[in-house]
């Protein structure tokens, strides 16, 4: 029988931050050693803790005093997403994309426009 990832048991991640941020691209300041001019870490996150502190083997030796492993943990829900929200939002682009084509044919005299309007009709009347 399989378990389940060990990120969905534990529900938390760790990441490295150098002098208090999170640790991205990396360039050497005051005529530092050039070899790593547009460094950066190979990952960002890590999902156990084992796997930050291999992460963090494999920097330079001269920032690591400055490193430190971070954990996070979920504190709270930014935003619920649906499948209504998702369909709304498709709907509502379908019918501004029709009204810039009755715009267009307006502005044109292409005489498509009775068409496009019953679909737009049908379209605004799909949306909740």
């Amino acid at each position: 029988m399989k378990t389940a990832p060990k990120t969905q048991q534990e529900n938390r991640m760790f990441a490295l931050h150098y002098k208090g941020k999170l640790l991205g691209t990396f360039r050497w300041t005051d005529g530092g050693p050039s070899y790593l001019q547009g460094w950066r870490p190979p990952k960002k996150v890590y999902f156990t803790r084992g796997l930050a502190k291999s992460g963090a083997s494999h920097l330079p030796v001269e920032i690591l005093d400055d490193i430190e492993m971070v954990e996070y943990v979920p504190v709270k829900v930014v935003h619920k997403f649906s499948t209504q929200e998702r369909k709304n939002y498709i709907l509502k682009k379908d019918v501004e994309s029709k009204q810039r084509q009755i715009e267009y044919d307006k502005q044109y005299n292409l005489g498509r426009i009775s068409t496009l309007e019953k679909e737009l009709g049908e379209l605004k009347s799909k949306i909740l």
